[in-house]
């Protein structure tokens, strides 16, 4: 069984994880408590992160949450780098370049805009995705081959009546097929647009009704990618705003099986890149309360190179 991603140890609690909780029953303060006063102080950090960081199941990694494990120090009446020297080496990395996109970060995300406004839908800052559950489909050529995924969303600001989709796709020169993108429950697809870089693709999803917020609502849609495609080997997921629930699922069909398999977790710190063992067909992360970023599941075969050396696990 696999420990949970970010696990320093799967049978005991790490020292910095150790020396949290010890300095949290000392001072009688809850996590709620210390989530505001991090907040107040400038170093805000979700309680399920803080709840995370005490169990161990993750320790903090990147400039941000180190600001807060300085700023608990304070809080808690610790000396300074009691906590910070005990968390170790970070094992985040620098970002690698998306798979198949010859585009910086800035240029990705003036793409995402510009893919949204031709789709007409509303503003994506409208949306919060509480939670989703997206699911990709090996193919023969080990590449996935579908994706479907299943959200639960609310409307932030005034009327949603339509939402995008946005994904990334191969730049396939004189290639005549596009991925189809179609609705399972909860509306219909009513447009779909291909950005002019060639590495994007977006659809309308029109909801079946418009909703109001604070109203939520459930959308389900799948892409097909068509045979023709060179092999994709990595199913991501983002989110624009913390979500409570993440899943990214991957499905192998029988004889097929990869030589590596990386989970990647991508947000404001960084990349942290985590191997994973399969014990079946399927490999599958999760995250709750986690957000802004990205969370996917990279894998590869015999003469693939992962894009990064194992993680260290401390």
């Amino acid at each position: 069984m696999a420990a949970a991603p970010g696990d320093t140890s799967a049978s005991s609690p790490s020292p910095f994880a150790a020396a949290l909780r010890e300095a949290i029953a000392a001072r009688r303060i809850s996590l709620a408590r210390l989530h505001r006063r991090l907040a107040d102080a400038g170093s805000p950090v979700s309680a399920a992160t803080l709840s995370f960081w005490r169990s161990g199941a993750r320790r903090p990694e990147g400039a941000a949450s180190l600001a807060a494990v300085s700023e608990l120090e304070h809080l808690l009446g610790l000396a300074p780098r009691s906590l910070t020297s005990l968390i170790g080496p970070t094992r985040r990395v620098g970002r690698s370049r998306t798979p198949g996109i010859a585009m910086s970060d800035e240029e990705i995300s003036a793409a995402l805009e510009e893919t949204r406004a031709q789709l007409g839908t509303d503003p994506q800052s409208w949306l919060r995705e509480t939670s989703s559950v997206n699911i990709a489909v090996v193919g023969a050529n080990g590449g996935a081959r579908e994706y479907t995924s299943r959200a639960l969303v609310q409307a932030t600001t005034r009327v949603v009546r339509a939402i995008p989709i946005i994904f990334r796709v191969p730049l396939v020169t004189e290639q005549p097929d596009r991925p189809e993108v179609y609705a399972i429950s909860g509306g219909a697809i009513t447009a779909v647009h291909q950005h002019p870089s060639g590495h994007l693709m977006g659809a309308r999803f029109e909801l079946d009704a418009p909703v109001a917020a604070p109203g939520d609502f459930i959308v389900e849609y799948g892409i097909r990618v068509p045979e023709s495609y060179p092999p994709d080997r990595y199913a991501v997921h983002g989110v624009l705003r913390a979500s409570r629930e993440l899943v990214v699922q991957v499905r192998f069909p029988p004889g097929i099986r990869p030589a590596w398999v990386q989970e990647v977790e991508d947000d404001e710190d960084g990349e942290l890149v985590i191997p994973r063992t399969m014990t079946g067909s399927t490999v599958h992360a999760t995250r709750r309360g986690f957000g802004p970023g990205s969370l996917g599941i990279r894998w590869g075969f015999d003469g693939d190179e992962p894009p990064h050396a194992p993680a260290d696990a401390g």
